[in-house]
């Protein structure tokens, strides 16, 4: 694979996951992305998820043969308040913190500071095979806001009035999940060898790349995601348990839809089943596990005769039950994370 994935590792130099919940989750699908960009040349990629807070914090460091990137994700959304306040990102009424209590003031100093630490440790680690000249070098920063309603051209459009806010070494962008591939494709280290010429393209090579990912920053590749990235195979599988009514369903995407509905169902249950809703229950994969969760059916969904009121994790040979407790009207599906009969297919 070229793309490699690394995180901190600790004292053992064994890998650790990303500390918060909405980072992971939008962590895992942007990985994805750049896989799929860019898996079939031959540099190599290396992103770093979650730097050690005493070497340098950030939610993402991707490093390239062309150029580093450090991006800074936020879980919120907005608009940029205008009038006295214009020097503060906001939603709605509440500002966008840069960081704990606010330290930051704003998320582009708050990635700005994390640059500035990386930088450092560039600067001052051990030197490779041939000096580089990182104090000289221009690095890319960006803050994505991973909230699906955010106003990304509002905080464009303002931030294009306040070039006086980037330092003198940074190039700033303020991006969508769905942008960072491009955004990884456009990175460039910029070589300003005098002040009266412009700056010259630099490339690292991939066994650089390695090992600025593992000496200097002390990662490990972060094997734990490799469950989760696509190989065409089912990661866990539904069986339907009413006699007569047999199917069998591989699970193969991070979130499928079951349901009546066959336009938006990833796995139909057959029209018999009448207490299902067109769209009864999502299945979520993540690092922490297999999740279900009721999208607002009409009759519910139950395990262990428990009605689902919140997404909730599945553990292997479970019974989900969807439109009620009763066996003769409610369809029962088998959870399990081995393959079932294969003679019996929907």
């Amino acid at each position: 694979m070229v793309v490699k994935k690394y995180v901190s590792g600790g004292i053992q130099l064994d890998q650790r996951a990303p500390d918060y919940a909405h980072e992971v989750m939008s962590l895992i699908p942007i990985i994805k992305n750049i896989f799929f960009a860019f898996h079939h040349e031959q540099s190599l990629y290396a992103i770093i998820a979650n730097l050690d807070e005493e070497e340098a914090s950030a939610d993402l460091m991707v490093i390239t043969r062309r150029g580093i990137g450090i991006i800074e994700f936020k879980g919120n959304y907005g608009v940029v308040r205008q009038g006295e306040k214009n020097n503060h990102w906001c939603a709605g009424k509440v500002i966008v913190k840069g960081g704990n209590n606010n330290k930051y003031g704003t998320p582009h100093k708050q990635v700005q500071a994390y640059a500035q630490k990386i930088r450092d440790v560039l600067i001052s680690g051990e030197n490779l095979e041939r000096e580089l000249p990182w104090k000289s070098f221009r690095f890319n920063t960006a803050v994505c806001f991973t909230h699906k309603k955010a106003k990304f051209h509002k905080f464009r459009e303002w931030y294009a009035q306040k070039q006086d806010l980037l330092e003198n070494w940074e190039q700033f962008h303020i991006l969508s999940a769905t942008e960072i591939p491009e955004w990884v494709a456009s990175l460039r280290f910029e070589y300003k060898k005098n002040y009266s010429g412009g700056y010259q393209p630099y490339s690292l090579s991939n066994e650089e790349i390695e090992y600025i990912a593992t000496k200097l920053f002390k990662t490990v590749e972060w094997s734990e995601i490799d469950q989760l990235m696509p190989d065409g195979q089912p990661y866990a599988y539904l069986s339907i348990m009413r006699e007569g009514q047999a199917g069998n369903h591989g699970l193969k995407f991070d979130r499928e839809v079951i349901g009546r509905s066959a336009t938006n169902s990833d796995f139909i249950i057959p029209a018999s089943f009448e207490k299902v809703s067109g769209k009864h229950l999502e299945i979520t994969r993540t690092l922490a596990g297999i999740f279900v969760e009721d999208i607002g059916s009409k009759n519910g969904t139950y395990i262990n005769g428990q009605m689902l009121t919140t997404k909730t994790l599945i553990e292997d040979q479970q019974k989900i039950y969807l439109g009620g407790t009763n066996p003769c009207e409610s369809c029962i599906l088998k959870f399990s994370l081995t393959p079932p009969d294969t003679s019996k297919t929907l």
